[in-house]
C-alpha cells in the first residue's frame, strides 16, 4: 500500500486535479481576502467613455490612473467585461471570471512542465506553481490584465512542444 505522501505526489502529476486545486485556491482567496482596487476601476472608466461617448481616441479615454495605453483589443475585451459585469461594478463576478482564466493558465503551464521536466520533479514544480501567490493575487484580487498574455503564451508554448 502506498503512503499518503506518494498518493499526493502522484495526484500532482495530473493537470486536471492540479487545476481543480488552483481553482479552489482562487475561490478561497477571493472569498477571504478583500479586493484590491488598482487598475480595474480605471479600465472601466476608460471603457465607459468609449461606450457612452463612442470615443476611440486613446488620449480621450481617461480613468483615475490616466489615459488608456493598451492596444485596441484591450478596449474591446474590457467592453465585453463592462457589459457582462454590470458596467464593471460586479467585482466578485470579475474575480470569478479571472479565476477561471487563471485556472486555465495554470492547467496549460502544468502541461508544459510535464513535457519539459522529468516526471519525478513535476510534483515539486506543481507546488511551486500552486504557491505562486503574486501571480494569483494579481489575477484574481487586483484584476490585472496580465492573464491575457500569460494564458495565450502558455498555450502557445504547449502547442510548440507538442
Amino acid at each position: 500500500m502506498r503512503s499518503l505522501k506518494e498518493q499526493i505526489l502522484d495526484s500532482l502529476q495530473d493537470s486536471k486535479i492540479f487545476s481543480l486545486l488552483v481553482f479552489i485556491q482562487c475561490m478561497v482567496i477571493i472569498t477571504f481576502v478583500p479586493y484590491v482596487p488598482v487598475d480595474w476601476t480605471s479600465y472601466m472608466q476608460q471603457v465607459d467613455i468609449h461606450v457612452t461617448k463612442h470615443e476611440f481616441n486613446y488620449a480621450e479615454l481617461k480613468g483615475e490612473n490616466g489615459t488608456a495605453n493598451y492596444p485596441a483589443c484591450f478596449l474591446y475585451l474590457y467592453t465585453l467585461f463592462y457589459y457582462m459585469l454590470s458596467k464593471g461594478e460586479n467585482i466578485f463576478g470579475g474575480q470569478v471570471l479571472y479565476s477561471i482564466l487563471y485556472t486555465l493558465y495554470a492547467y496549460f503551464a502544468h502541461r508544459v512542465y510535464k513535457l519539459v521536466f522529468p516526471a519525478r520533479l513535476i510534483p515539486y514544480f506543481s507546488v511551486a506553481l500552486f504557491f505562486q501567490l503574486t501571480n494569483v493575487s494579481c489575477s484574481v484580487l487586483c484584476l490585472f490584465n496580465d492573464i491575457f498574455i500569460s494564458l495565450p503564451m502558455s498555450i502557445s508554448i504547449l502547442k510548440f512542444l507538442e
